[in-house]
């Protein structure tokens, strides 16, 4: 019994070490995100300036992830949206209770006792550029954050 307990101790040590595992982020030095989205790089960022016409920010940029469009009265507007760098980590989280088998010191009883089923999860948090586009021109940017969470 007691390499049993011996055992799920080393278990719990491991998945304590592990959990905080991550790696860099990510930025426009590679061509792609995995998701195959471009990624823009801050130095072109920098060159937006207010007045651009939709061409020479496409020049600029590439074209952009999503358009939306939405109604200003008399004029034609979008938010154009583009992915500027992310970053990657991966985290044990604990997803289930599991009865563990458990000798009581005391009476020498069987008995279980509930531990916790850890589960990674893969977290990409995307910093995000969006452009509003008024009559076909570059007006105002704002950046963002958006986050992406599986289990693997």
């Amino acid at each position: 019994m007691k390499s049993k307990r011996c055992l799920y101790a080393v278990g719990v040590g491991l998945a304590v070490t592990l959990g905080g595992c991550e790696s860099t982020p990510q930025s426009a030095n590679g061509p792609e995100a995995a998701s195959g989205v471009a990624l823009i790089a801050a130095t072109k960022v920098d060159q937006l300036t207010p007045g651009l016409t939709a061409g020479q920010v496409i020049e600029l940029l590439g074209t952009p992830l999503r358009r939306t469009p939405f109604s200003a009265p008399g004029l034609p507007c979008e938010v154009w949206v583009y992915r500027l760098d992310y970053h990657d980590a991966v985290s044990q989280v604990p997803v289930a209770t599991q009865d563990q088998p458990f000798v009581d010191p005391v009476t020498g009883q069987s008995r279980g006792i509930p531990a916790l089923v850890y589960q990674n999860e893969f977290v990409r948090t995307y910093r995000t550029l969006e452009l509003l586009m008024v009559g076909g021109r570059f007006t105002e940017r704002k950046t963002s954050r958006e986050v992406e969470r599986s289990f693997h």
